[in-house]
């Protein structure tokens, strides 16, 4: 069968909406019609709509059919734009729309400050570019908030102690609130260009008569660019002649308007004065010059307008334009009025292109009371001052114009709306500013490929597999994209293999001890099959020689795939630490352990997870669980446990449970609790947050233990939690107990009956902060209400928030008895203002938005959590074993012992150790001779800065070799960390293969203060100078005794060693000797 053939078949026969129900919790719209919060980005309700017939699916957001956008025609009904049209995006340049979706629906009609009675009309999922109201009068110096009314004020004066940061937001149009700031953007200088306007259809055809010179194009410079705003504000056109009205006093505006048509038109133009009408006209007879003029500008009053490429002119240019119209039809106070809605957004837009000031009113049409009719009409009024209604200030390199939202009102009904496709940008410019699409559709196939993260091919071959259907070999394909497909897909089928190979072990003899594991653990076989639980047999090598000798995979790939630990070992640097060109030693990561896949959204297998059994010879039992390391396929931030399986039953049940570890899940999988996820260690990530959010649950139930990491990490991301407007709820166990041990004891029910009983972790914060706190101290009291005030101030919903705050009030009244009613209810309103003074404290430090941030931040989602270790538990467990057990454990530097080794191996080795020896006790001496402690402190911080800030990691390394450490053990971290250059580090994996002292001080690095610093640049290049200092100075030192000894014994220094010598004296910046005479 031909790929096309297959592609054709897969679409007949894939359900759409199963296949997208399994990632977002589907509802029934109408006819054909399911949908859902969009899975490609955040929102709360539905814009992502399904049609099964179709086979499509798409996210809409619209603008009213008859609302006006900027387009590369001009400004164009959206109703009216089609596939292929150019539109103006929020960066200033222009976009290909891809298509474009009519349908019906509510609408929303947002007004501001820059069009006054004039709102834009918009569907409430339409995605807005905008900036929040708090966050515009933190970051900006000259914004203010008014004492008596909280409004924002404008400072004539701004303060310089706030910094400018500020950040573009997109939202939902029913997210919108009235103090917001929509953006208009103005073009940078860099992209503006001019050039004539150029429309070859705008020439008539000959048809008889004398040939004439044409005119062809329209220059422009800042002389005919005054001229087309007089035309816009004066001007008419009939098929024959251009004509401008003035009032007959203006006649130094109609000489110009002759001068300008003679030099830059070579055309003569005719003055006419009408005294009994007291105007002047000046007419110009040319038929391609009235065209020309009609095309660009428009004919009559009602139909005039500004082209686009006037939006790209410079400034200058744009001024001169302006200027003409305001000189036109414009009065002093600097107010010009128009009947034409294209025209009157055109000057408000080019106002702003040439940072000018300016805002629009409407008025609608009416009849006077002497019965005369009024058009509809547009007034354009110049700013004289920026104010917090109107001004500039740019954002990430872009300026923008920010005009404040004054209003937001529902309309009723339902009406025809647009939606447009545009690529690249996702934008494009309506008369307000700035609105923003998703973008995203199409078929089951780019479904696949946006959610999964896949090329075509890849998500064709998986659907292909689901259904049972062939796929033809391809041979179009180039090598690199040959290797480049199959790379990934290597990857999964090693995976699988060795998924395939534990299961099998597990199933096997062999795995007597896991099935023994497994039954004590209450595991049933249909439980075991479902998440396809194994076994890593006790041996070095067991799962890596059935993958080579089997499967045919390579050493290489296993290693990629996180299931071998690859090791270099031979004489060199250090006496037996790794160097370039070792011996290479793979060995299997688990051994002896009971075995967890760990899958991906799509149900495969992409990495694994090992609980230490009982007994063996190979393992390691004090690292309780191991987890793959981060690969091409897996990223421990993206994936949450069980994932796959309980996706598609959160719509059914309601809400989603999320434990703390494998066996937690699978006890409440195997309870009857198919909703169950678990993190992989203990942070849930801001990618987890919006994967839950994408699938709507009604509620998340944390079931973790209380005093667990996992609970520690739960409330860090709370933040998070409230930002995505997830209601999220905490199981508390009895004490000594967990979701496997509770579930165990009291049965489905009694854990139904703690569900139930959970309370909203925002309640469960605030109790655990007051008994925290000794409330009857002041200074406990005060601490414990600046804590509950950002707790508070985390919550996005204002009666949810006001609760707590009462909620609040009463725990701090509850400690104050035997007062009266009135005495307690004045101690309320006084507490109260407190609290709320307190909450407001914490708007002003930005406490929420920087707690989101940092929680968002890899560092602030545990990413140096302790994580369990395989060299031994925690990394706190590793730091107390290493000091307790340090004198009685023989040190190994940088090499990896085999178990069972050759007699040359072995002298080897032997070698090695004694170099090893013979360096320590060089390293002894130097120490006892003294080492200042700036230069070990400097030392420390330096090891702190390559475990924990990949950035700094290459510069360390490549600034100070070995030769420059004065620390074996120092210099054994430095040696293993080469091999995460721009990674970040995983503590667990790191430590794998470190001596125990090795392992101690990796621990204590990454649990003290250096870790949770990050230094400045000069503080990092001033810890490398003093380091290399120390080691310059040795050498100094060195040379120099080497020099005297040489002189004493007779022997005559080599200019060699002179050389060296002076190049010591530089490296310490001494000055050389003089040379006696």
């Amino acid at each position: 069968m031909a790929l096309d053939s297959v592609t054709e078949e897969i679409k007949k026969r894939a359900d759409l909406v199963e296949i997208v129900g399994q990632y977002v919790a589907l509802r029934p719209a109408g006819n054909d019609r399911w949908k859902a919060c969009c899975p490609f980005h955040d929102e709360k309700t539905p814009s992502f709509y399904v049609s099964r017939d179709k086979g499509f699916y798409k996210c809409f957001g619209c603008l009213d059919a008859n609302e006006l956008i900027w387009t590369r025609a001009g400004l164009k009904a959206i109703g009216e734009v089609k596939e292929g049209d150019e539109v103006w995006n929020h960066v200033g340049g222009w976009s290909k729309v891809a298509a474009a979706w009519h349908k019906t629906g509510q609408l929303l009609e947002v007004k501001t400050s820059s069009f006054r009675r004039d709102p834009l009309r918009l569907t409430p999922e339409h995605r807005c570019l905008l900036v929040r109201e708090e966050q515009a009068w933190r970051a900006l110096r000259f914004l203010y908030r008014s004492e008596e009314r909280g409004r924002l004020r404008w400072k004539s004066r701004p303060e310089t102690t706030r910094h400018d940061e500020i950040t573009l937001e997109e939202a939902r149009a029913d997210e919108l609130r009235v103090g917001d700031f929509w953006l208009f953007p103005v073009v940078p200088d860099s992209e503006r260009t001019v050039g004539p306007l150029r429309d070859e259809s705008c020439l008539a055809p000959y048809v008889i008569g004398k040939r004439v010179t044409r005119v062809e194009e329209m220059p422009v410079n800042a002389e005919t660019a005054f001229l087309f705003g007089l035309y816009l504000a004066e001007g008419s056109t009939n098929p024959r002649s251009v004509r401008w009205t003035f009032h007959h006093d203006e006649k130094e505006l109609a000489l110009e308007v002759v001068r300008v048509l003679e030099i830059h038109f070579g055309l003569s133009a005719a003055q006419h004065l009408f005294p009994q009408h007291t105007t002047r006209e000046v007419i110009c007879s040319k038929t391609d010059l009235a065209r020309q003029f009609e095309r660009w500008f428009g004919k009559g009053a009602g139909s005039k307008r500004l082209p686009a490429e006037a939006l790209n002119w410079p400034i200058e240019i744009q001024r001169a334009l302006l200027q003409g119209y305001l000189c036109g039809d414009g009065s002093k106070q600097g107010i010009a009025v128009t009947v034409s809605r294209e025209l009157a957004y055109g000057l408000f837009a080019l106002s702003i292109q040439c940072r000018m000031l300016a805002s629009l009113s409407a008025q609608s049409a009416y009849i006077d009371p002497k019965g005369q009719a009024h058009r509809a009409c547009w007034f354009w009024n110049a700013r004289t001052r920026p104010g917090v209604n109107g001004f500039f200030h740019p954002i990430d390199g872009t300026l923008y114009y920010w005009s404040r939202i004054t209003d937001i009102t529902p309309t009723e009904g339902e009406h025809a709306v647009v939606d447009l496709t545009v690529p690249g940008a996702h934008s494009f410019m309506t008369k307000l500013g700035a609105t923003h699409n998703c973008g995203k559709s199409g078929d089951v196939f780019r479904f696949l490929m946006d959610s999964e993260n896949m090329t075509f091919p890849e998500a064709r071959k998986s659907l292909a597999s689901r259904f049972g259907i062939a796929l033809p070999e391809r041979r179009d394909m180039t090598p690199e994209q040959r290797a480049e497909q199959s790379e990934r897909e290597r990857l999964l089928k090693i995976a699988a293999s060795a998924q395939k190979f534990f299961a099998g072990q597990f199933a096997g003899n062999s795995g007597l001890v896991a099935r023994d594991y497994a039954r004590k653990r209450g595991l049933s076989r249909e439980t075991v099959e479902k998440f396809g639980l194994g076994y890593a047999p006790d041996a070095w090598e067991s799962l890596r020689s059935n993958l080579r000798r089997r499967e045919g995979f390579s050493d290489d790939e296993g290693i990629s795939a996180g299931l071998f630990i690859e090791r270099k070992s031979v004489e060199g640097e250090l006496g037996g630490m790794f160097s370039e060109g070792a011996t290479r030693r793979v060995w299997d990561r688990y051994r002896h352990r009971l075995m967890f896949p760990i899958w991906d959204e799509s149900g495969r297998v992409i990495a694994f997870g090992g609980r230490a059994l009982e007994g063996g010879q190979t393992g390691n039992p004090d690292a309780k669980y191991i987890n793959s390391p981060e690969t091409p396929l897996f990223h421990k931030s993206n994936v949450l446990f069980a994932w796959h399986l309980a996706r598609g039953e959160v719509a059914k049940r309601g809400g989603i449970l999320i434990s703390e570890g494998y066996m937690d899940a699978i006890a409440l999988h195997e309870a009857g609790f198919p909703h169950t996820v678990a993190t992989l260690g203990t942070a849930l990530t801001a990618n987890h947050v919006s994967a839950l959010r994408r699938v709507a649950p009604q509620a998340v139930w944390l079931c973790f233990d209380g005093d667990s990491a996992g609970m520690k990490a739960a409330l860090r991301t709370a933040p998070l939690f409230a930002d995505a407007g997830l209601n999220v709820r905490v199981v508390q166990f009895p004490d000594k107990h967990d979701p496997d041990t509770f579930i165990r004891a009291v049965g489905r029910e009694g854990m139904q009956e703690e569900l139930d009983r959970s309370i909203p972790l925002s309640k469960y914060r605030l109790e655990a902060v007051m008994a925290a706190h000794q409330l009857s101290d002041p200074h406990a009291r005060s601490v414990a209400l600046r804590e509950a005030a950002e707790i508070i101030n985390d919550i996005s919903d204002e009666i949810e928030r006001d609760s707590y705050v009462s909620f609040l009030v009463d725990s701090l009244l509850s400690l104050e008895r035997g007062i009266s009613y009135a005495e307690r209810e004045k101690r309320r309103m006084r507490v109260e203002g407190m609290v709320r003074s307190e909450l407001n404290a914490d708007q002003t430090r930005q406490g929420r938005q920087d707690r989101v941030r940092a929680a968002r931040s890899p560092q602030g989602q545990g990413a140096f959590s302790p994580q369990p270790s395989s060299s031994g538990g925690s990394l706190q467990h590793v730091a107390d074993e290493a000091r307790i057990g340090t004198q009685s454990v023989e040190t190994e530097i940088g090499k990896v012992r085999p178990r069972f080794v050759s007699p040359r191996q072995q002298q080897k080795i032997d070698e090695q150790e004694k170099a090893a020896t013979d360096l320590r006790e060089a390293a002894t001496r130097t120490m006892s001779s003294g080492i200042a402690i700036g230069v070990v402190k400097a030392e420390r911080a330096l090891l702190a800065v390559l475990l924990t800030q990949p950035t700094w990691r290459k510069f360390v390394l490549e600034k100070l070799p070995l030769a420059k450490w004065t620390s074996e053990l120092h210099a054994e971290i430095v040696v293993a960390a080469r091999e995460w250059i721009g990674d970040d580090i995983d503590p667990s994996q790191f430590t794998d293969g470190l001596s125990r002292e090795g392992q101690g001080l990796v621990a204590e690095l990454f649990l003290g203060d250096e870790a949770a610093q990050v230094p400045e640049a000069n503080v990092v290049t001033g810890w490398v100078r003093r380091v290399e200092m120390h080691h310059a100075q040795n050498a100094e030192r060195e040379m120099m005794e080497m020099i005297k000894e040489k002189i004493a014994r007779g022997e005559s220094v080599t200019e060699e060693e002179k050389e060296q010598f002076f190049s010591s004296l530089k490296a310490t910046k001494r000055k050389a000797p003089l040379e006696k005479k």
